[in-house]
């Protein structure tokens, strides 16, 4: 539901998201990022097709 730049979500959504957020925020902080398949995972989440996804 886009309107002029805004989006309507629900609060679940919200806390979802926020919750994604911080997890992934941990993740780095402790080094994921300099995982050898994070790029790989990266390319998985766009909805590239990835070696392991297919």
């Amino acid at each position: 539901m886009l309107n002029q730049g805004f989006v309507t979500i629900t609060a679940k959504r919200l806390r979802d998201l926020e919750e994604a957020y911080e997890e992934l925020a941990a993740l780095e902080a402790h080094g994921v990022d300099n995982w050898s398949g994070y790029s790989e995972a990266l390319i998985c989440a766009s909805g590239e097709e990835c070696e392991i996804c297919g």
